[in-house]
């Protein structure tokens, strides 16, 4: 998955690069949805994403590769026996930077 932003690159410190990087993928948060939370099946088949995604952070690895951490809420709802289950799952997803502002995620996919 590739991701095109405008970043300020020339003039950023690593600190403020990961805070652009954040604030320019929470813009976009639309498309970042329908790659990185695809499944709930690990959790039950009947689970729903409850549609709040958050970018929690950004981490510099090394040279043009990042991490990003996000987190996002499920929920089961069994109108039938009264019950509803929820939760939050945290996960992070590797990408890499590349120049004037190339996003590109390197998302493992299992089938």
């Amino acid at each position: 998955m590739k991701i095109e932003l405008d970043l300020n690159t020339k003039t950023a410190d690593s600190v403020s690069l990961n805070q652009q990087l954040a604030e320019a993928l929470r813009a976009r948060l639309n498309e970042l949805e329908a790659e990185l939370i695809t499944d709930l099946s690990h959790i039950s088949h009947f689970a729903n994403y409850t549609g709040d995604m958050q970018i929690d952070a950004i981490e510099h690895l090394a040279e043009q590769r990042y991490l990003m951490h996000y987190s996002f809420g499920w929920q089961i709802n069994n109108a039938c026996a009264d019950q509803l289950d929820e939760g939050r799952i945290s996960e992070k997803v590797r990408f890499e930077l590349h120049p004037p502002g190339l996003v590109v995620f390197k998302i493992l996919r299992f089938d």
